[in-house]
């Protein structure tokens, strides 16, 4: 079955309302992130995965913690 779409909101309300969302909205639909987590590393070499992250903290969002 075809599916049908339409807007949730109209567009000259979201860039009203909420100017962030809207934003990321036009990042996506101009084709989103571009380059590639290597890329990334090379201007900041010391970020973090999600991963990395959870285990610098010391557990998981649950408060579960991450055995190392």
């Amino acid at each position: 079955m075809p599916v049908k779409y339409k807007l949730a909101m109209p567009v000259f309300l979201r860039r009203l309302f909420l100017k962030d969302l809207h934003n990321m909205f036009l990042y996506f639909e101009a084709g989103g992130p571009k380059g590639s987590p290597a890329d990334f590393k090379k201007i900041i070499p010391d970020a973090l995965s999600a991963e990395d992250w959870f285990r610098f903290h010391g557990h998981y969002s649950n408060g579960e913690k991450i055995v190392q």
